[in-house]
């Protein structure tokens, strides 16, 4: 069952904690501070949903198919996975 909630541009993703703690340091270091019997929503103001939508591809499902000119995106995806 999602623990957690990603929210971004007024739209929001569920999300498993151990998974994106797994994959991100960052959200480790947000998550653990966290009380595990709490749903957190994690407010992502300078991620785009369609970013958000393809970071949570390639961390479930280990693939995304996106456009590498987009700046935005790898950003997003360098500050969230390291």
């Amino acid at each position: 069952c999602a623990d957690v909630t990603l929210a971004c541009e007024g739209h929001s993703v569920k999300a498993h904690r151990i998974i994106l703690c797994a994959c991100s340091s960052y959200f480790q270091n947000i998550l653990k501070s966290i009380n595990p019997a709490q749903h957190p929503v994690l407010l992502l103001p300078d991620v785009r949903m369609n970013d958000l939508t393809a970071l949570m591809d390639f961390i479930y499902f280990g693939e995304v198919t996106c456009t590498f000119n987009n700046k935005s995106y790898a950003c997003a995806c360098y500050c969230l996975l390291t």
